[in-house]
């Protein structure tokens, strides 16, 4: 579920890109979010996998 959670917030971002960089942060700021967004799924499915889960996502 963390995961999921996280994939969509990381879609919302990319899909919102241009709004973001002209108006909430710069695009230094932005790929930093979305590079962290994307390190903290990986390692979320890696540590499902470690603990059993497979491709399941946790609560």
């Amino acid at each position: 579920m963390v995961n999921s959670k996280i994939s969509d917030l990381t879609t919302m971002v990319k899909e919102n890109k241009n709004f973001l960089t002209e108006n909430v942060m710069d695009k230094s700021t932005f790929s930093t979010l979305l590079k962290t967004l994307e390190s903290v799924s990986s390692e979320c499915s890696i540590k499902n996998r470690k603990l059993g889960y497979g491709v399941q996502e946790d609560d």
